[in-house]
């Protein structure tokens, strides 16, 4: 069989040239893909550097006038305030990654008012960063106190915990149920990452470690580990409610919230009208929307919720 070498090498070449454009093409994809995609990050990283700069400040701005009235109406931040009238509720606050408890004493101020006993969670020096071990660790004590004013007093137990908080409210409750027998009436999560925070890998504390997720928004073991016991305080009649931002730069509305399940009550997530992470707990309209719904629970022994949010 005789073969044109000169037209094998032609149709070579052709193939050579035609395979060589489609890497190129490949390349050109790629390269706009990820240009595409760094300036989405870019894009994120700016509005995060922004909403950040705005709302951290203001936040902070607003709480040191709520201290101010704080040091007024209470004196000195002690590790638990009793309300002067009848008791209705014995609250644990627990704030958010690197804060302190002074974050949440305007939301403590409506509660004293409304007739909780208000407990603050032990955090070290550098704010609460700590992980769930060391958390649980460094506030049996304030448990073993919280469990203690429960028994005596009658009243439920409520946790409310901002960010990472909310998580650690979470760990307390079950800690608190498993440990002191005290159950837990209520947890609420105010813009806390159950299922997980994207910014999770940049913290260098345990607590931050804990809610590491991947790409593909899978978590780590903590969070799973999370995940579960929220599930099983749903089992022993703990009710949970998620507050979400209408936007929030660090933890997306998503990860603030578990799937609902047969379990979930309906009310069990709410969108806050407030944007940015930081700054709830100095909106007063989204303080009365937390505080409304805390009378609502208290109010209301079999309550079943009646909102419900996708």
């Amino acid at each position: 069989m005789h073969i044109n070498l000169r037209l094998l090498q032609e149709a070579v070449r052709k193939g050579a040239r035609l395979l060589l454009s489609l890497l190129k093409l490949m390349r050109n994809i790629l390269r706009v893909t990820l240009e595409t995609v760094g300036i989405i990050e870019l894009i994120g990283l700016i509005r995060l550097i922004i909403t950040w700069s705005l709302t951290r400040s203001l936040s902070r701005l607003i709480n040191q006038g709520q201290r101010v009235h704080w040091w007024i109406v209470h004196g000195k931040l002690q590790a638990t305030h009793l309300t002067p009238g009848p008791v209705v509720a014995n609250v644990l606050f627990i704030p958010g990654y690197t804060d302190v408890p002074e974050t949440g004493i305007g939301l403590a101020h409506r509660l004293l008012k409304q007739g909780c006993h208000v407990t603050f969670l032990k955090i070290g020096k550098g704010g609460n960063s700590a992980c769930r071990q060391d958390t649980l660790t460094a506030n049996q004590e304030r448990l073993v106190e919280l469990a203690s004013l429960a028994e005596k007093n009658g009243a439920p137990v409520i946790l409310i915990g901002h960010s990472l908080g909310g998580v650690q409210a979470g760990w307390l409750a079950d800690n608190l149920r498993r440990a002191h027998d005290c159950p837990v009436k209520l947890v609420i999560g105010i813009q806390a990452p159950v299922r997980g925070s994207p910014l999770g890998r940049f913290g260098e504390n345990g607590g931050a470690q804990e809610l590491i997720i991947d790409q593909d928004g899978h978590g780590c073991l903590g969070v799973q580990q999370t995940v579960t016991m929220f599930r099983d305080l749903e089992k022993h009649e703990t009710i949970l409610k998620f507050f979400c931002a209408i936007y929030d730069e660090v933890n997306p509305r998503r990860f603030c919230r578990l799937p609902r399940n047969r379990l979930s009550r309906g009310s069990w997530a709410e969108t806050l009208p407030h944007i940015g992470h930081w700054g709830a707990l100095q909106n007063p309209w989204a303080m009365d929307v937390i505080g409304g719904f805390i009378q609502h629970v208290l109010r209301s022994e079999s309550w079943a919720g009646d909102k419900e949010e996708d």
